[in-house]
C-alpha cells in the first residue's frame, strides 16, 4: 500500500495475456493490488474473479497500470467489467496500437492524454513516464483519468 497525501490508496500492474483472458487478467489485477486479500481466496481456485476484481476496485482508491492492450475490443471488456471508467480511480494503458490509445481516453478531444513514446531513448521516455506518473498522482482520485503512451517497441 502507497500513500498519497493524507489518503491510502492501491497501485496495481497488470499484463495483458495473449491471448486475451479476463479472467486472468482480473487475477492477476487483483494479487497485485492486494496480495493478502488473494491469499485468502487463493487465486487459482477463485470462483468469480472478475467480479472480485470490480469490487475491490469500487472499494479502493487506485491507480492500474494496464499493459499490453492491442484492441478497442478489450479495453471495452476491460472497462465494462470492472468499472474502470467510474469511481475513485485512475488508468494508465499502454499499447503500440495510436489508434487504440486515443480510444482508451475518456476526454477524447485532449491529446494530451496520449504520449508517443516510438523513438526516444531509455531516458527521455522514462521522463516522459514520471511525468504520467506525476499527473496522474495530482489528478488520482479527483476524476477517472486514462493517459496512455503507445510505443511501437515493448521493453521487458
Amino acid at each position: 500500500m502507497t500513500r498519497c497525501g493524507t489518503e491510502d490508496f492501491k497501485y496495481g500492474w497488470v499484463d495483458v495475456s495473449r491471448p486475451f483472458d479476463l479472467m486472468d487478467l482480473s487475477r492477476s489485477l487483483l494479487s497485485d493490488l492486494d496480495p493478502t486479500y488473494v491469499r485468502k481466496d487463493r487465486t487459482s481456485t477463485m470462483k468469480h474473479p472478475i467480479q472480485k476484481c470490480s469490487e475491490y476496485l469500487g472499494m479502493h482508491q487506485c491507480l492500474v497500470v494496464i499493459d499490453g492492450l492491442q484492441s478497442t475490443k478489450e479495453w471495452d471488456l476491460i472497462n465494462d467489467a470492472l468499472g474502470l471508467s467510474g469511481g475513485m480511480r485512475s488508468v494508465i494503458v499502454i499499447t503500440n496500437e495510436e489508434s487504440v490509445a486515443k480510444y482508451c481516453t475518456f476526454a477524447k478531444a485532449r491529446d494530451d492524454r496520449v504520449w508517443n513514446l516510438k523513438g526516444l531513448g531509455a531516458d527521455h521516455a522514462f521522463e516522459i513516464i514520471a511525468k504520467v506518473r506525476l499527473l496522474t498522482m495530482q489528478e488520482a482520485f479527483n476524476s477517472t483519468t486514462v493517459l496512455v503512451p503507445y510505443s511501437k517497441y515493448t521493453y521487458h
